[in-house]
């Protein structure tokens, strides 16, 4: 063999050993979040209605369940046959009437085919709690020491709410302690209590909630407690009896291009939550503020960032409130930057008072760039201890 030829050979074996060397340290890095629909071990399966119950089909097409009448007990089983290992359970177009709640485990997708929550017209995959359920209609099944990598999506959540006497408990959608769940494309309304709530417990991280819709609830379209990290995206909360968006001793999150209306109580409620980002959000028309900031505690209040809100029209249902209103309750918030947020009232008969209101306690915080204009009282009124 010529000089050549053995040079080509040797660079040939060397690129092998080089490319052979790089995978194996490619795959000796752990996954950090491995995606629980292309795992090969996880389990598939579908629950499909019928005139005469529903059934439950397995990966190979075969009906391992039939119920005549109770949708919870078919989707049930199909979410406990995979919880060991994971996988997918898929709902097929239709109503189903849910008796009592339904338990996702951790590494579970659960999905509908689409949502049909305007004229209900049998176009997607609708959940309606009965009359008997005590409970919210869907939760995650290990509420102790909780759940992880949990999807929901393409489903419809209606609670049946037939008068507005709240019944706590009663919620659309309730996970307690999860981490990494994300809620996609899904609507709950009618819920004789919250449409959604998260627990943290003492502290659960990385939700992510995108073009959610909840409305119509007796409580707030969304409650979330001891949350860090987490983000909503592209959301609407309405016509709610509390809030439509309640967070209680959260921190870190992201809220962006969410519209918040009509709501009995203020459009985004921040209690005892610090570190927060709120960015290009309309809350308007609800009962108090548009945007609140209320704390209780030392720093917990602090190192909001409110940027490019639309707050107006706000006040619907009491006196004081504000397109986006700062509020310490024997403390002080401090190091909140309220920028370029447009602040202003249109009606004929005006109901919000302030554009911009920071009452005593407040320190330290910047405003800068914001519009205010037309409010009831004034535009912007930051009050100052005698």
């Amino acid at each position: 063999m010529s000089s050549t030829r053995w040079v080509t050979v040797i660079i040939t074996v060397t690129a092998i050993v080089i490319i052979l060397s790089s995978g194996m340290y490619i795959s000796s890095n752990p996954i950090l979040q491995a995606s629980v629909e292309t795992n090969p071990i996880t389990g598939v399966f579908t629950v499909i209605t019928h005139h005469d119950g529903y059934s439950v089909r397995n990966r190979e097409g075969i009906i391992e369940l039939h119920r005549e009448k109770d949708a919870a007990e078919a989707i049930n089983y199909a979410l406990d046959a995979i919880a060991d290992k994971g996988g997918k359970v898929s709902l097929t177009t239709g109503y189903y009437l849910i008796t009592t709640s339904l338990r996702i485990h951790s590494n579970t997708v659960l999905e509908g085919e689409a949502i049909d929550d305007v004229n209900n017209s049998g176009f997607g995959t609708r959940l309606v709690a009965a009359n008997s359920l005590n409970g919210p209609i869907l939760r995650n099944a290990n509420p102790i020491s909780g759940d992880s990598n949990i999807i929901i999506r393409n489903i419809v959540f209606d609670g049946s709410r037939t008068s507005r006497d709240r019944k706590i408990g009663s919620t659309g959608i309730c996970l307690t302690k999860t981490v990494r769940c994300r809620i996609i494309d899904v609507a709950v309304y009618n819920c004789k209590d919250t449409g959604i709530v998260l627990n943290g417990k003492g502290g659960t991280l990385e939700a992510v909630l995108e073009r959610i819709s909840s409305r119509g609830n007796n409580y707030a379209g969304l409650h979330m407690e001891t949350q860090s990290d987490f983000h909503i995206y592209n959301c609407e909360f309405g016509s709610n009896q509390g809030s439509g968006i309640l967070l209680s001793s959260c921190s870190s999150g992201l809220i962006i291009g969410c519209n918040i209306f009509l709501n009995n109580q203020s459009g985004i409620h921040l209690y005892n939550t610090k570190e927060m980002r709120l960015l290009g959000n309309r809350a308007n028309h609800n009962g108090n503020s548009g945007i609140e900031i209320i704390a209780t505690a030392e720093g917990r209040g602090d190192y909001n960032s409110l940027i490019g809100n639309h707050c107006y029209d706000n006040g619907q249902r009491s006196e004081g409130e504000a397109g986006i209103k700062i509020k310490p309750i024997g403390i002080t918030i401090r190091n909140c930057l309220i920028n370029s947020n447009n602040c202003f009232d249109d009606q004929f008969i005006k109901t919000q008072d302030f554009g911009i209101l920071e009452m005593i306690g407040g320190e330290e915080n910047i405003f800068i760039g914001n519009l205010c204009r037309e409010n009831k009282v004034d535009d912007l009124k930051v009050l100052i201890p005698q």
